[in-house]
Order: C-alpha cells, then sequence, then structure tokens
C-alpha cells in the first residue's frame, strides 16, 4: 500500500511560485484585485493547479469567520426536478468561490420545529429556501435566507421565469402505434417566428393532462373567493396543434378550483403543493407515494 500522500499546502504552492505566503492567500481567497499583478496571479493559481492544492475550508471557516457555503433547503430531494435546481445553484455557486450544503425537509411542512437549531447551528453563510417557508421564529437566522418560488413578506424573494421555460419546452408525445417526432414549441413560438396571437401567452396547457393546470394555479396563487381570465398556449391532441384559448381559475376553497374554457368546465382539487388529484369527471389519482 502507497502511503497516504502529504496534503498540498499554501506555503507549497508559495515556494513552487517563487512568491510569499500572502500572495497565495490573497490569490485564492479572491482578493487579489489592486493588491497583486495580473502575472503573479496567474502564477500563483497555476502553480496551485499543478500541485493540485485543495484550500482547508474548515481552517479557512475558523480564520475568516466564513464557511463559503450556502445550504439549499428544498421540499423533495427525490423529485427529478430537485437535480436541476442543485446542479444550477451549484454552478452559480462555485463562480463566487461558495460550495452548497443540501436539506431535504422530506415534504414535511413543519420542518423548520426540529431544523430550526440545526440550521441556525450550522456552518453555512446562508440559505436558499426552494418551496418551503421559513421557520416562523428564525429571528436574525433571516438575514442569510433568500426564499424561491414562495412569498413571504419579510425575506428577499425570487420566482421562476415560467414564460422563458414554456418558450423552451420540448414536447415528446408518445402515440399508440408509434413515436411521433418531438413537438419544439419554442420554435414555434419563440422571437420574430412567434404567432402574435400567443405573444402573451405565459402558461401552456396540454390537453391529454391536468398535470399543466398546476402551472397557472402556482403563478396565480388565488385567494379564496378570487378570479382569473389567462390567456394559455393549448396544445391540442391528437392534432399537436398549439391554438391560443381563453381560461378562468376561480379559486372556491383551500384545495378546490373551478376551471373553465369556452363552454367547458371542470371542479379541479388540488394538494398542498396545487398538483390537480381530481379532475370532475375526467381524471383522478388513484396512487400516491408515501
Amino acid at each position: 500500500m502507497e502511503p497516504r500522500r502529504k496534503p498540498v499546502t499554501s506555503i507549497d504552492v508559495a515556494r513552487h511560485a517563487g512568491v510569499s505566503q500572502a500572495t497565495v492567500s490573497l490569490v485564492l481567497s479572491g482578493k487579489a484585485a489592486g493588491r497583486v499583478s495580473a502575472a503573479t496571479e496567474a502564477t500563483v493559481r497555476a502553480a496551485a493547479a499543478e500541485l493540485g492544492y485543495r484550500p482547508n475550508l474548515a481552517a479557512r471557516a475558523l480564520r475568516t469567520g466564513a464557511a463559503r457555503a450556502i445550504g439549499l433547503v428544498v421540499p423533495d430531494v427525490t423529485h427529478p426536478f430537485m437535480g436541476r435546481v442543485l446542479r444550477g445553484t451549484q454552478t452559480a455557486a462555485r463562480r463566487e468561490g461558495y460550495a452548497v450544503v443540501l436539506v431535504d425537509a422530506a415534504n414535511d411542512w413543519t420542518w423548520e420545529v426540529d431544523s430550526f437549531e440545526v440550521l441556525r447551528n450550522s456552518p453555512v453563510d446562508g440559505f436558499l429556501l426552494f418551496g418551503v417557508e421559513p421557520p416562523r421564529q428564525a429571528g436574525d437566522l433571516e438575514e442569510r435566507m433568500v426564499s424561491i418560488e414562495s412569498d413571504p413578506d419579510r425575506l428577499p424573494a425570487v420566482r421562476l421565469d415560467v414564460e422563458a421555460g414554456v418558450l423552451q419546452l420540448d414536447v415528446d408525445v408518445v402515440a399508440a402505434e408509434h413515436l411521433r417526432e418531438p413537438v419544439e414549441i419554442g420554435a414555434l413560438w419563440s422571437g420574430k417566428e412567434r404567432p402574435p396571437e400567443l405573444r402573451d401567452c405565459v402558461d401552456v396547457d396540454l390537453s391529454f393532462t391536468p398535470a399543466t393546470n398546476t402551472l397557472p394555479i402556482r403563478r396565480l396563487r388565488l385567494d379564496v373567493g378570487e378570479n382569473a381570465e389567462i390567456a394559455v398556449a393549448w396544445l391540442t391532441w391528437p392534432e399537436l396543434r398549439v391554438e391560443r384559448a381563453h381560461q378562468t381559475y376561480a379559486r372556491l376553497a383551500e384545495d378546490r378550483y373551478r376551471y373553465a374554457q369556452g363552454e367547458f368546465e371542470a371542479e379541479l382539487t388540488v394538494d398542498e403543493h396545487g398538483l390537480v388529484i381530481d379532475y370532475e369527471g375526467l381524471w383522478r389519482t388513484v396512487a400516491r407515494a408515501p
């Protein structure tokens, strides 16, 4: 068995680059601007890469009081979409020199009761709460929180660009007898080629599934008793035509909506996430994952 390789230190990088350890510290902590020449900075970074230098994050946190880490809190880590959320968060954080710590709320909307003290004492500099309500008594912890896809008044909030997502949507449709070619909705109505009648359509409605009713339900965030009329890009089945359609949503109760398009009306029952679990006369959920 080969002996364990000794970790490369900033002193090793400094010797290899022919500079002081202080210079290495300035470069690798992102504080070189105006203090270290571009040529010297490039030399230090090349030496660090050649030696395989990795900063000791624990030591840095003790020294600076900052962990250079962000906690990403998601409602369900097993949901496929959350993998993309994590990847995007890591990409953006890495550019700024941060790592990402994933926290799974496990679809438990009282997660803050058990997790509050853990969050407060965790070695991260801030939290991104994706679709998860912040702890009700977070106190000074709120200064380190940003809410994504929820709108607590007391926190900075970020909403997803639903319209841009719709414009890039590709729909793969499996017919009964054969696999049809993908219908690229974004190519059909984006930019200059986008038909004028669809320019103000934010939501897309796939006529063969109630799943897309969740899009306006979550986006509109109606209170009980409120209603709204919207224009959507309606993908018909089996013709696979994209048409403009006017729809109305009225919130009847916390978990019920009245949905109308033309002369068609139906009552929708939704779960706590806005997902349709009963579509009057047409569709209903028969099983849910535990």
